[in-house]
């Protein structure tokens, strides 16, 4: 029979290598529109800076990605003056999956408080309870990245008024 450890490890594993897909996407998107490229080992690097060292992808696990990413074109090489390293950019076509997926991770997030009054203090608690579990660190970064939705919806409801300003 395996020991705790070992299943702890293993399930920490399998869930590393389902997170490292959804990582190198977001710092694609977080770099899309700009003159900023990424490569495989500038990928690790990040990971390795915002994880303290506590986890470095290997390149079996990163390159793999980035050419499967590369072939679907979600990504693309950009030639520069560094033949070295093969750089990378996010396509429009990534930039429209990120759109689809954030429209169903929002429906899906809906679809889950959507019958609970954000007033409610059942809301709050479950709201205490899903943050309070993460370390400051991991709340700041939450906290931004909330901040920035708000922004994008606050932009979006805008331009909404402004085609509809009978909106209620």
């Amino acid at each position: 029979m395996k020991s705790d450890k070992k299943i702890l490890d293993e399930w920490n594993s399998k869930f590393r290598r389902g997170f490292l897909r959804m990582i190198i996407f977001r710092m694609f998107l977080q770099l899309y529109k700009t003159d900023e490229l990424l490569t495989g080992n500038a990928i690790r690097e990040k990971i390795d800076q915002r994880t303290s060292g506590k986890w470095i992808p290997s390149p079996g696990s990163v390159y793999p990605i980035l050419s499967e990413m590369e072939n679907d074109r979600i990504i693309e090489m950009k030639v520069t003056g560094n033949q070295k390293n093969k750089e990378y950019h996010l396509t429009e076509l990534g930039y429209q999956l990120f759109d689809k997926l954030t429209e169903e991770a929002l429906a899906f997030s809906h679809h889950n408080h959507s019958n609970k009054d954000i007033q409610s203090p059942e809301f709050r608690e479950l709201i205490e309870k899903s943050f309070s579990k993460m370390s400051t660190r991991e709340l700041k970064i939450e906290y931004e990245r909330h901040k920035v939705m708000m922004d994008i919806m606050e932009d979006i409801l805008k331009q909404k008024i402004l085609e509809d300003p009978g909106l209620d």
